[in-house]
């Protein structure tokens, strides 16, 4: 997968998948907040399926990488999902799952910050380390580092 920012023009590779005999890794996203993306990469076996998903961010600008993160089985967050970028290469996004919605981060200590009715959560955003978004209307907020 190759990524650019278009003000720079500086295009290269940000993520590769892979393949061997029984096993390999698919490369999906990226997602993009400002200067930076978010990779997923999904390690593969051919006796389990998909086994488990990383995500790592990545600064195009600076070449910064955030602490990845290996959720177990695959689920990523899906398209039509919200999501946020902290300026330290922390992911939030609102999850739509089970009938509830939920601020997520990838960040150590914190992965559900906050939950609601399906629509409550609204206008996820990031400003600098902090998360900000609205719950039924309530403005609310998080400061989050990323994983040493």
């Amino acid at each position: 997968m190759r990524a650019c920012l278009r003000d720079t023009g500086r295009d290269r590779v940000v993520g590769q998948a892979s393949s061997s005999f029984g096993s390999g890794s698919a490369v999906g996203g990226p997602r993009s907040d400002g200067d930076w993306i978010a990779l997923y990469r999904d390690g593969i076996s051919r006796y389990y399926g998909c086994e488990f998903t990383e995500i790592e961010t990545l600064n195009l600008r600076t070449d910064q990488r955030g602490a990845p993160f290996d959720l177990p089985g695959c689920e990523t967050p899906r398209d039509d999902e919200p999501d946020a970028i902290t300026d330290t290469g922390v992911l939030a996004y609102v999850a739509q799952k089970e009938g509830r919605w939920s601020v997520v981060a990838f960040a150590p200590g914190g992965e559900q910050l906050d939950t609601g009715p399906p629509g409550s959560i609204t206008n996820l955003r990031a400003e600098g380390s902090i998360l900000r978004w609205e719950n039924a209307g309530q403005p609310r907020s998080a400061e989050v580092e990323p994983a040493p």
